[in-house]
Formats: C-alpha cells, sequence, structure tokens
C-alpha cells in the first residue's frame, strides 16, 4: 500500500476499514480531491503505521484517520503532524519528522515527481 505526505489534507485518510484500531461508523462524507474527483468517508478512528526511518521504521499512531474505501492510497496530512506538536522539515528530496524534543521519527524520500511517498 502506498502511503503519499500531503501538506494540502487536513485529515489522514484510509481505504482499509480493517486496520483500523477503535473504529466509528460516520455518515458518509464527500472528500474532494484537487482534480475534482469525490470519495466517501464511512468511517473513522486511529490506525497505527510504520514511519520509515533510515534502516529502520518508527511506529506512529494517527488519531482520527477517516475511512474512505474507494481510496488508493494512505494519505498522512502534514497539518495533522504538526498539530500533534511533531516538527516537520522539508528539503529538496526527503521530508523529515521529529519529535518536540528534536529526535527523528521519520524521514519520507520524495519521488522523481516530488510526490512525498512511502511504498
Amino acid at each position: 500500500m502506498v502511503e503519499l505526505y500531503d501538506f494540502e489534507v487536513l485529515q489522514h485518510m484510509l481505504p482499509f476499514g480493517k486496520h483500523f484500531t477503535n473504529y466509528c461508523s460516520i455518515l458518509p462524507h464527500a472528500i474532494t480531491t484537487t482534480d475534482k474527483h469525490i470519495f466517501y468517508a464511512v468511517g473513522m478512528r486511529d490506525l497505527t503505521i510504520e514511519v520509515p526511518n533510515g534502516e529502520s521504521s518508527t511506529p506512529v499512531t494517527l488519531k482520527d484517520m477517516l475511512h474512505a474505501p474507494d481510496m488508493g492510497v494512505i494519505i498522512v496530512s502534514i497539518n495533522c503532524i504538526i498539530k500533534a506538536r511533531h516538527w516537520v522539515l522539508f528539503s529538496e528530496n526527503t521530508c523529515t519528522i521529529k519529535t518536540k524534543k528534536n529526535k527523528v521519527i521519520g524521514t519520507i524520500p520524495a519521488s522523481a515527481m516530488g510526490l512525498y511517498k512511502v511504498e
């Protein structure tokens, strides 16, 4: 599964409901993409992902993630990471996530198209 780290989205999103903890169904909520495609979120709660960190990875729990079954990728909201009081630093080819105590918990490479993603 591909994870895209995106600054423009306001919430984390995931296509698979079975990966959630504390799952809660919600009334269908429309999500419109930049190319005007519409997906519907039908649930939400928390998900733990493995964020790449050099040769290893760091488990990170994403809170209040939306479940949108028709999406093809996991969307990780940089805005939500910042609101959780982490630091996010972008360089030419890397997105680095640090705790408020300055400990690196993730390094996400940029693709040739400039997307920060993990496959």
